[in-house]
C-alpha cells in the first residue's frame, strides 16, 4: 500500500493526529528530498529508527520551533511511534 495511503486510512482513525502526522512528512519530505509517494519510500519508512524520530523531534522543537512545550512534544513523539507501528504493519 502507498505511504500517503495508509496516512490517511490513519488519520481516519485518529483524526486529532493531523498536525502532528502533517509536520512528521514534512519532515520526511526534507530528508528525502522527494515525493511521499515513491515507490522507495515503503522500504525507507520500514528502515525508521527511534534516532530518526527523534532527530524529526528534534527538527520540530528546535529549528522551525513548531513545537514549544514539553507537552506538545511528547504528544508528537507519542503519535508519530503510534504512526510508524501502525505504518510499518499496513506497508508489510
Amino acid at each position: 500500500m502507498e505511504y500517503l495511503l495508509v496516512t490517511d486510512k490513519f488519520l481516519k482513525e485518529y483524526p486529532d493526529y493531523r498536525h502532528d502526522i502533517k509536520n512528521f512528512n514534512e519532515y520526511l519530505e526534507l530528508q528525502w528530498k522527494g515525493s511521499l509517494s515513491d515507490e522507495t519510500l515503503r522500504f525507507m519508512i520500514q528502515g525508521i529508527d527511534v534516532d530518526f524520530i527523534l532527530h524529526s523531534l528534534i527538527y520540530n522543537v528546535e529549528t522551525i520551533k513548531k513545537y514549544k512545550s514539553k507537552t506538545t512534544a511528547k504528544r508528537y513523539a507519542t503519535v508519530i511511534g503510534q504512526f510508524f507501528n501502525y505504518s510499518n504493519f499496513a506497508l508489510a
